[in-house]
């Protein structure tokens, strides 16, 4: 017996199948928010996170696994708060370990992630999806900062030859390390008035061999991979970037 299916009705069918697809992506990949409070409090860097005004920021954490699976939350807990003022935007990352025992196989400048306990933060500044500005610490307090290019699908889009003044600390305290980060807005560019940047946060644990992020990756996908980024909301606009 042959069967005969029109043209209408095949179309129909491959509709339904992309539409329950992106159903399902959503409900596994929901978006995440993060609210960043703007402060006139001088944070002092020094790994610490014990001015008061970091009680007042709003907290990032329940990070999910990128490897050695996608399903499940990370073992070891991650938080990162945030805060911004006139001229730079602050992170501070407190990482939980097994152990007091954190990897570091470089002290060098723009280290490699994958061989180091460290967190690392995206901004896609234009929330667009295509390039983004990466900031990254090691338990050790090495910094790294690159651009990503080409929306992060490949490591070809990645580049650690852009260089500016920031700043980082951090401290380790038994099983733990804490960051503090200080990047500078003269240094991002970003379209004046904008509220809305892309976000995401990821960390290496090298003690449980896992990877991690906040706003969830799947397996298959690098951790700088712009099309999973979570979201971050200023509270008020920003004023003109001064980069050209």
């Amino acid at each position: 017996m042959k069967f005969h299916f029109s043209p209408q009705l095949i179309l129909f069918y491959f509709l339904f199948l992309g539409l329950s697809s992106l159903s399902t992506f959503g409900q596994q990949f929901e978006k995440r928010t993060v609210f960043v409070k703007k402060t006139n409090e001088k944070i002092r860097l020094d790994g610490l996170l014990d001015e008061a005004v970091w009680e007042k920021a709003e907290v990032v954490t329940d990070f999910w696994q990128m490897f050695p699976t996608d399903s499940l939350r990370s073992n070891n807990e991650t938080t990162v708060r945030l805060l911004y003022d006139d001229t730079h935007i602050y992170f501070g990352a407190h990482a939980v370990g097994v152990g007091p025992d954190f990897m570091v196989s470089s002290l060098k400048r723009d280290f490699s992630a994958r061989s180091n306990d460290n967190v690392t933060v995206l901004l896609d500044t234009f929330q667009d999806g295509q390039n983004a500005f990466l900031f990254g610490v090691s338990a050790y307090g090495v910094q790294r900062e690159g651009l990503v290019s080409e929306r992060g699908t490949t490591i070809a889009g990645f580049s650690l030859t852009w260089d500016i003044k920031w700043q980082a600390e951090s401290t380790r305290n038994g099983n733990s390390f804490t960051i503090e980060i200080a990047s500078p807005l003269n240094s991002l560019k970003y379209p004046e008035g904008s509220q809305r940047w892309g976000f995401q946060s990821y960390r290496y644990d090298m003690q449980s061999n896992e990877r991690s992020s906040w706003a969830r990756v799947p397996q298959n996908q690098i951790p700088i991979n712009l099309g999973y980024l979570g979201e971050l909301v200023f509270e008020e606009p920003l004023s003109r970037s001064k980069t050209p």
